[in-house]
């Protein structure tokens, strides 16, 4: 009976000294940054206007990349891609649906005003569109806000205009958006540095 217990406990003692320990925890993914995303130009548009729309006119962050674009007007798809180009005309609906890889999508409307870039541009002009160094504004309608803006959003430079005014532009070389507000409506002119 003594060789038994000896023998037991030589084997528990040997068990013991290979033994592992295993260690069970719950590993969470990585958190992502919630996906969102805003128009750089949130101003309503003037109608029957041709308008350029594209990727370069929203922030996006957050989610998955990469992001894809659906324009819709009137809650019809009428492009997929980077870019579209529309006819703004009264009474229609506009959108875009920003999607991640992960399908999680954001939808922003693209609004309008009842009134048409001629008569903005026959109130307020801008020019010329290729500069070194200075813009001239003519305003005949009171006051006018220009914001200058990159194309990733970024403002660079903001006046108030009241008549007519030059302003002095120091931008590095590139192309740039000028976005001019008045009290009748808003339009973009597109402007390179050289």
């Amino acid at each position: 009976m003594k060789t038994i217990i000896t023998i037991s406990l030589c084997v528990c003692a040997v068990l013991q000294l290979n033994a592992q320990t295993v260690v069970k925890m719950k590993i969470t993914e990585p958190q992502q940054e919630e996906f969102t995303a805003k128009s750089v130009l949130e101003d309503n548009l003037p109608i029957n206007a041709k308008v350029r729309f594209g990727a370069i006119g929203y922030l996006v962050s957050g989610g998955q990349e990469p992001y894809d674009y659906t324009w819709l007007e009137n809650n019809i798809v009428v492009s997929k891609g980077e870019t579209v180009d529309f006819v703004l005309r009264k009474m229609n609906q506009y959108s875009v649906v920003i999607s991640d890889e992960n399908k999680c999508s954001v939808e922003l409307p693209i609004n309008t005003e009842d009134v048409s870039v001629e008569e903005i541009r026959s109130k307020v002009s801008i020019y010329p569109t290729v500069v070194t160094s200075r813009i001239t504004v003519d305003c005949n309608i009171g006051e006018a806000e220009i914001k200058i803006f990159d194309v990733n959003g970024t403002e660079h430079q903001y006046e108030v205009v009241y008549g007519n005014k030059d302003l002095e532009v120091d931008l590095n070389p590139g192309m740039y958006f000028a976005k001019i507000s008045t009290p009748i409506g808003s339009y973009v002119e597109k402007i390179i540095v050289k």
